[in-house]
């Protein structure tokens, strides 16, 4: 298996974990070659894409340098590219023939039709009204799905979870997790070792009906039993 089809593979196992899977959904073949790219350009550094820690992939996702690190794998010029002519390079390099999937516009088809006609039959569900590139715009729900094969990988709660609000200004009431919050080491590029230090929990406040996003550190949540 050649270091890119690893890339590929992890890729696409690191995408679903946020979201469903399939060649017909916009924002996974954008997440999935948006993580392939990363860990192709990591990979390079030692061990090939498989050996990239998580933690070190979820940090560059979310200081957005994917197009920096393009640079490794696709070339300074079309890793700084938009909407590249296809003719004028080797698309039979598949690094190359995803990166142009990611660097493409998506503009609103000539005449009338199903909104699917503007994204190649597939759909979509992230920043629908933006013709911007996939490269532009995908990083931050990337690293979403990779927060949660992180969590997976550290015995985090789920996305999902209920849970008791054991702490702070909402204990005693109940939510569901929305997201975890990993502590960034900025000069090692890579996550704190160890759970998640915090967790997005969707909060059912006063009126019950009323639900707040809600920001608590580990310690302030707890599985709803």
């Amino acid at each position: 298996m050649t270091g890119w089809e690893q890339a590929y593979e992890r890729a696409g196992a690191l995408a679903a974990a946020g979201q469903p899977a399939g060649e017909d959904i916009w924002e996974y073949v954008a997440t999935r070659g948006a993580i392939a790219i990363t860990l192709q350009a990591l990979g390079l550094a030692g061990g090939g894409p498989k050996e990239v820690p998580t933690g070190v992939l979820l940090w560059h996702l979310e200081e957005h340098h994917l197009r920096e690190l393009a640079v490794w794998v696709v070339g300074d010029e079309l890793a700084w590219a938009t909407d590249t002519d296809p003719a004028t390079v080797d698309t039979s390099d598949p690094v190359i023939a995803a990166w142009l999937w990611l660097t493409r516009t998506w503009p609103e088809p000539e005449g009338k039709g199903p909104i699917r006609r503007r994204w190649d039959g597939m759909s979509r569900g992230v920043a629908p009204g933006l013709p911007d590139p996939a490269a532009n715009i995908i990083q931050e729900w990337a690293a979403y799905c990779v927060r949660l094969a992180l969590g997976k990988e550290r015995s985090a709660l789920d996305v999902g979870t209920r849970v008791r609000v054991v702490g702070g200004a909402y204990i005693g009431l109940a939510g569901r997790v929305q997201d975890l919050c990993f502590e960034m080491d900025d000069e090692r590029g890579d996550t704190i070792p160890g759970p998640p230090h915090g967790y997005e929990v969707l909060i059912a406040v006063d009126p019950p009906h009323e639900f707040r996003p809600t920001l608590l550190s580990a310690d302030q949540v707890a599985p709803d039993q």
